[in-house]
């Protein structure tokens, strides 16, 4: 992704800010081309949607301002968990061979 400004007095640096661009771990950049970039894992679970700015920034001037909104794609990256001290179940004793029926349940982490 890339966030385009221009002064044809003097050249334009880029920043990023906002809570996620601070604090996570996605890692995310700018460089003096207006590139965005993440370093990391943007995790969906953790945050649906991400939003910070784009600061465009030339020497004599204020600064402009874009907002970046995007949203990760769900990856189930994590495999189901079975907890082992839960799962029970009963067998009629007239049950068919071969046949067992019970509820289980598991829990993506």
């Amino acid at each position: 992704m890339n966030a385009e400004a221009s002064n044809p007095n003097e050249p334009v640096t880029y920043s990023l800010d906002g809570y996620l661009v601070r604090n996570e771990d996605a890692k995310l950049s700018v460089n003096n081309n207006g590139q965005v970039m993440t370093g990391g894992n943007m995790d969906r679970d953790r945050f649906p949607v991400w939003q910070f700015n784009v600061v465009a920034q030339s020497g004599s001037g204020d600064p402009g301002y874009g907002i970046i909104t995007v949203r990760p794609t769900d990856v189930n990256d994590n495999a189901p968990v079975f907890d082992p001290c839960c799962l029970e179940g009963t067998i009629p004793e007239n049950n068919n061979a071969g046949k067992f029926d019970t509820p289980s349940f598991c829990r993506y982490i």
